[in-house]
């Protein structure tokens, strides 16, 4: 142990840790609410030592500078679970099956794996984040003062300090034996560590080639020529080499509005809309915020043109052609340049991209000019060349924003839904552990 000569204090398990974490916050932190807008803060003179002592450990270890911050690698932690007689002692009111409940739905593994992230400025703050658990909490070590983020209590001192202490000896331990023997620390986390409970990623075409029985994005949605006929044009429909050419002269509502027709055509909505004008599809399916592009006369060019230099469809949605969330609906979208106009397809959610795909190839074919948003992205997947990510379970929808930045990664799954294909975990790229690693003397 380094540095501290304390009574050791008891260890404390899964469940328990959920609880004291959650007393201090004020809120259920397994539930990942959030209360934007307040931290709460309160003065702890221990917090202050403790914090402290744990900042001196830390700057042993190698760290990276990140604009004024010190950050350093995550440790990782393994946390038991009670089990059933010690469950039933710290939810005395609960039923069995209400525990069972319990264990099945946030702790059903015997061992759960917590991941550390400290960071400090040159204010002297320390700040620690709690993963998968939403806990975030930062000590500043000159004077004690404890702000946990989206906290909602300020009486904090007793559990914070039960914390406190717990939290100093995992630390001590870890980084004792990332000292004593920094490789050998590392082979035994990642052997320890369970696939499952690591991030990993996987090349959508394995999946399309060793789970066919699943329904796939893209590959079932598409045709094997009109994914060829796709990566063939795609580079053609870069921003790039479609700026490098005059802007479409001549563009009325009626033009925009056959183009938004063809696109339908090719999202198999043609015989549902049987004997519409090219207009009343457009009215059908689009978002219906036209911002005054219905009430255009047709078939004018200048009148188009206008209405696109004005601001009466600022904050409206006249281009989003086929309705769906923020993320998941697709637009065709126009504007003004150089006395022309310019057309832009977008649609790059997963659940949409043989949509648009499908859309391009009908506007290439028919000859109109226009740019591809994400068309990099929309080759990789019609190739199956993207990279789909795996994360724990207990990481909820925040999942995917523990990819490291430099991991191209196009689609975030939890691991539970590839749960019933044991053969699927064979073919998966483990990402690799940012751990402690190399262990030098980073400045203080």
């Amino acid at each position: 142990m380094i540095g501290m000569t304390e009574h050791k204090p008891q260890e404390i398990k899964l469940a328990a840790l959920t609880d004291l974490l959650s007393e201090i916050a004020g809120r259920d932190i397994l539930a990942h609410t959030r209360h934007y807008g307040r931290d709460a803060e309160t003065r702890i003179a221990s917090a202050a030592v403790i914090f402290g002592r744990i900042r001196e450990l830390l700057g042993r270890c190698e760290s990276r500078r990140e604009d004024n911050r010190q950050v350093w690698p995550p440790m990782w932690l393994a946390v038991r679970r009670e089990d059933r007689s010690e469950l039933a002692a710290l939810y005395p009111d609960s039923t069995e099956e209400e525990i069972e409940d319990l264990v099945a739905i946030y702790f059903p593994n015997e061992e759960a794996w917590v991941r550390l992230e400290f960071t400090a400025d040159e204010a002297g703050r320390l700040e620690l984040h709690v993963a998968p658990l939403s806990f975030h909490v930062t000590v500043a070590c000159n004077d004690g003062l404890v702000s946990v983020r989206d906290g909602v209590s300020d009486q904090i001192t007793t559990p914070f300090n039960l914390f406190a202490g717990w939290l100093f000896h995992q630390i001590s331990r870890e980084i004792s034996a990332a000292l004593a023997d920094p490789e050998r620390y590392g082979q035994s986390l990642t052997k320890r560590i369970p696939l499952t409970e690591r991030f990993a990623r996987v090349q959508r075409k394995q999946l399309w080639e060793v789970l066919p029985e699943l329904k796939h994005y893209i590959v079932d949605e598409m045709t094997p020529s009109e994914r060829r006929e796709f990566q063939d044009i795609a580079c053609h429909l870069k921003g790039e080499a479609v700026s490098s050419k005059p802007p479409i002269s001549g563009f009325s509502a009626a033009d925009y509005f056959r183009c938004c027709a063809l696109c339908f055509d090719a999202a198999g909505l043609g015989d549902d809309d049987r004997g519409l004008s090219a207009r009343d599809r457009y009215r059908k399916h689009a978002d219906g915020r036209h911002g005054g592009l219905l009430n255009l006369p047709e078939e004018s060019s200048d009148a188009f043109l206008k209405w696109l230099a004005s601001p009466e469809w600022q904050g409206t949605h006249p281009w989003e052609v086929r309705r769906g969330g923020n993320t998941t609906h697709i637009s065709l979208g126009a504007f003004a340049e150089g006395g022309g106009v310019r057309l832009a397809l977008a649609g790059s959610a997963t659940t949409r991209a043989a949509e648009t795909m499908k859309m391009a190839l009908a506007l290439w074919r028919a000859g109109i000019q226009f740019i591809l948003h994400d068309a990099d992205l929309h080759l990789f997947r019609a190739k199956g060349e993207d990279w789909i990510g795996l994360y724990p379970d207990s990481y909820g929808l925040s999942g995917r924003y523990f990819f490291p930045t430099d991991v191209v990664v196009t689609d975030f799954y939890p691991w539970s839904e590839y749960a019933c294909f044991p053969q699927f975990q064979t073919m998966v790229e483990p990402l690799p552990l940012d751990i402690l690693g190399k262990i030098g003397t980073a400045p203080n």
